[in-house]
């Protein structure tokens, strides 16, 4: 179902106890691997920015989708030799790399929204800031710049879900960025795992709306008949 109505603006804050994104790929067309342990692993914090209309939901832009510091990697930053803080820290044979400063942001059309459930593929996900350091030794060193680059989530499964007041948005999370270090798009950084995100809500929510059939102000006219009547000796 499209976007059809007045749309309402939600910003939900992401949990970085729930939010997390395991890197994988290539890097110099060798298989990426762990500089060491938690080394392509990391949590996100910041919000997601959506639209609800009608029965569907649309993410506009606007959000930011940090990922917090992962470790000390190498190289340090530009590339040099040594360590730095980083969000991932990858290697490659002699290769080391590190991503550092990610900021994602989603965007799409309304996607029609069924109890809960909505098809997370049709939203495509872009480096609002980012940068892969890297050092291949005698073969050279740089920093590659991730703004802009994007790319198209392959995941499904996106749920929003009510308890309380509490609204909950789950968005799984896989896409991929060719980039290149020694020869064209001989690098590719995979971002695979959920962010998970909620906000504060009245009752009803706009998203406990999407399982009712009734339109907001046919709910809203209700509770003020029934809250007369109650009030009625």
């Amino acid at each position: 179902m499209g976007g059809g109505g007045r749309a309402s603006a939600a910003t939900y804050l992401l949990d970085p106890l729930q939010s997390t994104l395991v890197l994988s790929g290539k890097l110099a067309g060798s298989p990426m691997q762990e500089q060491g342990p938690g080394g392509h692993t990391t949590t996100y914090a910041g919000s997601i920015e959506a639209d609800f209309s009608g029965s569907s939901i649309r993410f506009g832009g606007g959000s930011s989708i940090d990922a917090n510091l992962g470790g000390i990697w190498q190289p340090a930053v530009g590339g040099t030799a040594g360590s730095a803080p980083a969000d991932y820290g990858t290697r490659a044979g002699s290769v080391v790399g590190a991503g550092r400063n990610i900021v994602l942001d989603v965007a799409s059309t309304f996607i029609a929204v069924s109890s809960g459930a909505f098809d997370a593929t049709q939203i495509s996900l872009t480096y609002l800031s980012g940068v892969v350091d890297y050092n291949a030794g005698a073969s050279g060193s740089g920093t590659i710049s991730l703004f802009g680059e994007f790319g198209f989530n392959n995941a499904s499964g996106g749920l929003i879900a009510v308890a309380g007041n509490i609204e909950t948005l789950t968005l799984p999370v896989q896409f991929s960025t060719a980039f290149t270090v020694a020869s064209p798009d001989d690098s590719m950084l995979v971002l695979t795992g959920q962010l998970v995100a909620t906000r504060t809500v009245p009752e009803p929510s706009s998203t406990a709306l999407l399982f009712s059939c009734a339109p907001l102000p046919a709910l809203w006219r209700r509770g003020r008949r029934e809250g007369r009547a109650a009030s009625r000796p």
